[in-house]
């Protein structure tokens, strides 16, 4: 029930700013991108007692792949500069390593765990363009607010019951709204379909502040988006 809400809202803003954008005149322009993400997490467990004073608690991590989805509208247009109200959808997450052990502490199985984070970002977008004609390089700077659907829970190989438990306790509880920066570079192409520019970017997006800070634990989402889209 809970997601739910939280998706209910989600949804409800983005039609809030699509009539809002569309309200504003004929002469914005409105564009949709989508594209793949790569993603992990920066986590930290402090712990006095021991040396160097903090640890990783999911040790083994890696990177996984997820996706992006996204509509904007142009607010501001100048020769060297866009300004965007960007909304979207984003998933998110980590794997890590685990292994199971019997009693006397000895390894009977090893697998991974990957979690996966779904987000609903909002933001807006700042584009120091070049205009070219048939192609005009950009750099972006991208102030994003996030709003935290949920997670989802993948398993291969041994199940470790212990660290997937621990994952429901500190997944199910991360903060509802995260910020961040998306720093990114990319290109508007012309030509390659009729009057309609064709965009290609690449942006990444670390947390600014921690989507969860419980029991010595703190942790930020790190993204980076690979996206191709269109502008009308």
């Amino acid at each position: 029930m809970k997601t739910a809400k939280k998706t209910f809202s989600a949804v409800t803003i983005l039609i809030f700013i699509f009539v809002t954008g569309t309200s504003f005149g004929q002469n914005q322009k409105f564009g949709f991108k989508a594209g793949v993400t790569l993603s992990d997490i920066k986590s930290v467990m402090t712990l006095p007692e021991i040396n160097p004073g903090s640890i990783d608690p999911y040790s083994g991590k890696s990177k996984v792949t997820g996706f992006c989805i996204f509509a904007s509208y142009d607010v501001i247009k100048n020769k060297f500069l866009t300004l965007s109200g960007e909304a979207g959808y984003v998933r998110k997450g980590f794997k890590y390593n685990t292994e199971t052990q019997n009693g006397n502490g000895e390894i009977t199985g090893k697998g991974s765990i990957k979690n996966s984070f779904s987000y609903i970002d909002l933001s807006a977008n700042v584009k120091f363009i070049l205009r070219k004609k048939t192609v005009s390089p950009y750099i972006s700077v991208t102030p994003v607010l996030g709003i935290y659907l949920g997670n989802s829970t993948t398993v291969t190989g041994d199940k470790d019951s212990i660290s997937m438990n621990n994952d429901v306790i500190v997944f199910d509880n991360l903060n509802t709204i995260s910020f961040g920066t998306k720093i990114g570079a990319g290109a508007e192409i012309y030509g390659l379909i009729k009057n309609i520019p064709v965009v290609l970017e690449c942006r990444y997006n670390p947390d600014l502040i921690d989507v969860y800070n419980k029991q010595n634990e703190t942790i930020r989402n790190r993204t980076i988006e690979f996206n191709i889209g269109i502008k009308f």
